[in-house]
């Protein structure tokens, strides 16, 4: 396991909150970066740069999502946690959708945060993992699934997301078209692939 400090992006417009969670992130060994708006992140934002980013839902100009669905553009592994006091089931999807890891609702406690952190840090290291297969092998190739698409890749990328989440997934679609390998897929990819899959 990378033994490497954390790197985290904090985006949020209130700069008592910011600045809080940057000491108690720093206190923690993490190293943190600050930034009060989307827009100066993303223009600042680079492949491998960072970690993990935290941002803030509401904010002038661009908000969280946005904030999410540009970084992720740039840099796929990049694990993103949206923040907010505003967050309500539609918003919570809408950003898992567009590649958040995570929503967590404000106000919380800082106990909270390192659970969720734990569990960023495995994902983190799953991503790098993905990373380093995708080097040595091509991208058309995935889970005995084969296509080059762009359709096919946001399958690829959409079975990876959903498979870290405990949720239920429905797979639909005409006879012979591979929902069988989507699910077996899923399975293989999950924190469950030790156990028993049945078809």
């Amino acid at each position: 396991m990378n033994t490497a400090p954390l790197r985290v992006a904090i985006v949020d417009d209130n700069d008592e909150f910011r600045g809080a969670m940057g000491k108690a992130l720093r206190k923690q060994g993490y190293t943190v970066e600050e930034y009060p708006a989307g827009e100066p992140f993303v223009e600042a934002f680079a492949p491998g740069q960072l970690d993990l980013l935290l941002v803030d839902l509401v904010m002038p100009g661009i908000d969280g999502i946005e904030v999410v669905r540009r970084a992720k553009k740039i840099d796929p592994t990049l694990v993103a946690i949206v923040v907010s006091a505003h967050g309500s089931v539609e918003t919570v999807v809408e950003a898992i959708k567009e590649g958040a890891f995570d929503f967590l609702a404000k106000p919380f406690r800082l106990d909270e945060l390192r659970v969720l952190l734990e569990k960023a840090m495995r994902q983190i290291e799953r991503n790098r993992e993905l990373a380093s297969i995708r080097g040595d092998l091509s991208r058309d190739r995935f889970c005995g699934m084969i296509g080059r698409s762009a359709a096919m890749r946001r399958v690829f990328e959409l079975t990876e997301r959903v498979a870290k989440r405990d949720v239920t997934v429905f797979v639909t679609g005409a006879s012979g078209t591979g929902k069988e390998l989507l699910a077996r897929a899923i399975h293989n990819l999950s924190p469950r692939r030790t156990g028993p899959f049945m078809a």
